[in-house]
């Protein structure tokens, strides 16, 4: 078999030659990167690092035991008895929370109930004002759409104030 050319005409350089630079200088990055890892976790100061983390976790350990140690149990009872005396008021309000909210209940359907008529009329007041407004254009018994239109405008005036008042009445509680 014919031996290939040495050189390809196409080509300035020999491949081989080529893969052969590239994998030594890959190995030599690679043995570079492995020595700089080694050397930085091998420092001499790391040690002395440690120590210090250790003796600094004893030391807090032992000031925690001593803090431990100080607080009196006195104190403790007192502050117990002072938590019991403050759950004690605190069930005593709750029958006045209880009380209050159920009056506030009992306000808050006032004014849905106000509110709902209110928005009645307002619809029943539209309706009106759309008849009088067509008995107008038309010229048809204007006096009686006018005195229908003016009752429930009286009305939702009314109903108006009401629902105020139990609005008021509600922010107060």
């Amino acid at each position: 078999m014919p031996k290939p050319p040495d050189k390809r005409p196409d080509r300035h350089y020999d491949f081989r030659f080529t893969n052969v630079v590239f994998a030594w200088s890959a190995l030599a990055l690679l043995a570079t990167t492995a020595w700089m890892i080694i050397d930085d976790y091998n420092q001499p100061w790391k040690r002395y690092q440690a120590e210090f983390r250790d003796r600094e976790r004893a030391m807090l350990e032992r000031e925690a035991d001593e803090e431990q140690q100080q607080i009196d149990e006195q104190r403790v009872a007192e502050i117990r008895s002072e938590i019991e005396a403050e759950e004690q008021q605190l069930a005593e309000r709750a029958e006045t929370i209880e009380a209050l909210e159920e009056e506030i209940e009992r306000l808050e359907k006032r004014v849905y109930e106000a509110d709902s008529r209110f928005r009645q009329t307002k619809a029943f007041l539209d309706t009106a004002k759309y008849e009088l407004d067509q008995a107008i254009q038309h010229d048809e018994n204007v006096a009686a759409h006018r005195q229908e239109y003016q009752r429930l405008l009286d009305e939702l005036r009314d109903r108006q104030l009401t629902l105020e008042g139990y609005r008021l009445e509600l922010a107060d509680r």
